[in-house]
């Protein structure tokens, strides 16, 4: 089964990307998020009535929201050795590339070589991760934004649309850059 944890529009994102029978995915929430059984045609569960076998697949689909419940959740279903990462195959990402498991690399995402991604990452329309960079654990990388090479981005942190950053920063935890900002510090 392929299960997508959260409600939202990157949910609504990877069932059209996955063009899966409404019958192979179901869609997971926390017990105190349900209350209806149904998005869009596919099921809704509480993740507490889940008993996961080892060849499900799960997707998280938290957004920016809350980064760090984002982490939590990839790390709760990597323990279970079923997390899985989403990239579309309209994204270029380098072969010398290292990526981790529970990343969303949307449409048009260019990531170019040596660079070392973490967990449960999310890279929107047309960012653009440059050489050398390192990406830790559970960022939101939105339309437009521009990480530059030789550059360390700490965990939890928001890029928004066309902001950029400067190479060879280093981008401490929780760092919030917002639309069409520039960070040279």
């Amino acid at each position: 089964m392929i299960y997508l944890y959260g409600i939202n529009s990157i949910t609504q994102y990877l069932i059209y990307e996955l063009n899966v029978e409404s019958d192979k995915i179901e869609i997971l929430v926390d017990n105190e998020f349900y209350n209806t059984d149904n998005f869009n045609g596919y099921k809704i569960k509480k993740i507490n009535d889940i008993n996961f076998k080892s060849n499900d697949s799960v997707y998280v689909c938290l957004g920016y929201k809350n980064l760090k419940k984002r982490y939590e959740m990839c790390q709760f279903f990597l323990s279970k050795n079923i997390l899985k990462s989403y990239i579309s195959p309209s994204s270029f990402i380098h072969n010398s590339t290292k990526i981790d498991k529970g990343n969303i690399v949307m449409n048009n995402v260019f990531i170019d070589f040596d660079v070392n991604i973490g967990i449960g990452n999310i890279f929107w329309n047309n960012s653009i991760i440059s050489h050398n960079a390192v990406i830790k654990n559970s960022n939101f990388f939105a339309t437009g934004s521009v990480i530059g090479g030789f550059t360390s981005v700490n965990n939890f942190c928001f890029f928004g649309f066309n902001s950029s950053v400067k190479q060879k920063i280093t981008v401490p935890n929780d760092t919030k850059l917002g639309a069409n900002k520039f960070m040279d510090i």
